[in-house]
């Protein structure tokens, strides 16, 4: 098993046998003003308007859950260039770039 890290160990890519290949990921999501979940979408009480919190609205739910799935996608994408030997040492300069790259479009696109 072999372990490759990114952005400083904020990715990890462990790559084993197929069923054992995963990300670990440090990458800071967006999440609910009301119940810290980056994967709520009005469901919680406090974005339906229970609390202080729930001063957001559709769109903002909306830019949070493209912004966290640009992320999950991101992660998938790594984990796959890994397993296919394109990404094959920790904090490859080249890689890095990548990401950071990817993370300043999708800032940039919400």
């Amino acid at each position: 098993m072999a372990t490759i890290t990114l952005l400083g160990g904020k990715v990890e890519l462990t790559l084993g046998w197929s069923e054992t290949n995963r990300v670990e990921s440090a990458l800071e999501r967006e999440v609910c003003p009301s119940c810290g979940s980056p994967y709520c979408c009005f469901s919680c009480d406090g974005s339906q308007g229970s609390d202080e919190n729930s001063a957001y609205d559709e769109e903002d739910v909306a830019d949070r859950l493209k912004f966290n799935g640009g992320l999950d996608t991101l992660e998938g994408i790594l984990l796959a260039a890994a397993c296919e030997g394109l990404i094959a040492e920790s904090e490859d300069p080249k890689w890095n770039r990548i990401i950071e790259t990817v993370l300043d479009a999708m800032g940039n696109n919400v």
